[in-house]
């Protein structure tokens, strides 16, 4: 743990051009600090006090919780990063030289932000090779972009990494009628894709997860939308 503790890297400075969060999001504060709002709004729905004994993989990580991390001093055991941006993997691999952080780049097909991209398991699953398991993994503003075939890779990836006592915390569109899903804005596949409770809860338990609680839009004034905590179903 010495070792590891002044090996610490303390800054980053990221482009503004890798900051991919919506207008109003990078309105109201730095992306490090609303970065810091929403894990520490994670660790209060999961009842941990912080993150210093946890592993955590993070699927759509962009670069907000690094620079939350970093710059702001957040303890972590491990962070292992996940994207779809080559840009934003490529950055994050040269800028940071801490030995808590890793980051993979993974060419999953999506209707909105990598048409490219492979179908199905097959673009996660070197990663089975290359990481470990974990005590945490989220995914913020992610299922919010995955039709319910694209959500299931990711719900049944996320529950192959988890350990026995981890947890899954991520966020989504979900609406109260009874129609399982549907694109709020059809002009635009993979925008927002929106599910019903019954019906996300149907395809967690499908892939091995059971909700433990699903809590509404802007929790706190916080930017996040409804926000969903599991657990590995027995």
């Amino acid at each position: 743990m010495g070792t590891t503790a002044r090996r610490r890297q303390t800054t980053l400075t990221v482009p503004p051009e890798l900051n991919r969060n919506e207008k109003g999001v990078r309105e109201m504060a730095s992306a490090a600090q609303t970065g810091k709002d929403l894990l520490r709004y994670m660790c209060s729905r999961l009842d941990i006090d912080d993150l210093s004994d946890c592993d955590i993989l993070d699927i759509g990580c962009g670069v907000r919780f690094c620079e939350a991390i970093i710059n702001l001093n957040i303890d972590v055991r491990s962070y292992t990063g996940i994207d779809v941006f080559p840009k934003v993997v490529d950055f994050l691999r040269k800028e940071i030289h801490d030995p808590r952080f890793e980051f993979f780049r993974v060419n999953a097909y999506n209707p909105m932000y990598c048409r490219s991209g492979e179908k199905g398991m097959s673009p996660y699953s070197y990663l089975r090779q290359d990481i470990g398991t974990f005590d945490i993994v989220c995914m913020f503003s992610v299922i919010t972009h995955q039709r319910p075939e694209e959500a299931s890779i990711l719900f049944e990836f996320s529950r192959d990494r988890i350990r026995d006592t981890g947890k899954l915390f991520f966020s989504a569109f979900v609406h109260d009628d009874s129609t399982d899903f549907y694109e709020r804005e059809p002009g635009s596949p993979g925008l927002m894709c929106s599910y019903s409770h019954s019906y996300l809860a149907q395809l967690l338990k499908e892939c091995g997860w059971s909700v433990r609680s699903i809590v509404p839009p802007l929790p706190e004034g916080l930017p996040i939308m409804h926000s969903i905590f599991c657990v590995p179903e027995n």
